[in-house]
This record gives structure tokens, sequence and C-alpha cells, in this order.
């Protein structure tokens, strides 16, 4: 997998490696993004392997809610709250 961050912070597609496009991130484990759904679709079949969702990942690392909203935020580019007044 290409892995959605690369050196230096950049996001990137997991797939393609484009950087500077809005990516979408997978909604199901948060680990990856892709530049849109050719690429989600194309990099699905290795993707699969190592996808875990969120709640089976809670199994091995206990996330709290306000852990899985940062990842979400991140991830889909949408804001819930002031990130000012998330606490790490």
């Amino acid at each position: 997998e290409g892995g959605a961050a690369a050196s230096g912070g950049a996001a990137a597609c997991a797939h393609c490696g484009i950087r500077g496009a809005e990516l979408k991130g997978c909604l199901r484990c948060l680990q990856v993004a892709y530049c849109g759904k050719k690429c989600q679709r194309a990099g699905w079949k290795e993707h699969k392997k190592s996808c875990v969702p969120l709640i089976d990942q809670s199994k091995e690392v206990p996330r709290t809610h306000e852990e899985m909203v940062k990842d979400w935020s991140f991830w889909t580019g949408k804001c819930i709250g002031d990130p000012r007044n998330w606490t790490d």
C-alpha cells in the first residue's frame, strides 16, 4: 500500500501517491486516504488485507470517542466542534 501519510507529514493518495488533492479516508479503518473513487476501488484489493474496522481496533487499543472523532475529522476534512478545544 502506498499509505496516506508520506514523508514530511504531507498526505498522499494510498493508491496513486498524488499529493495536494482533496483526499477522502477509508471510513472503515481511517488508516488510508484516496484522491477519488477510482483509486479507492483500484486500491481496495490490496488495502482490504490490512483494513481493520475501528470497532475491531478498539479490542487491541482502547480508543476514546474523542480520538475517533479527531481521526474522522482529519480523514474526511470535516470538523466537529472547535479543534482548539480538543485535548491530547
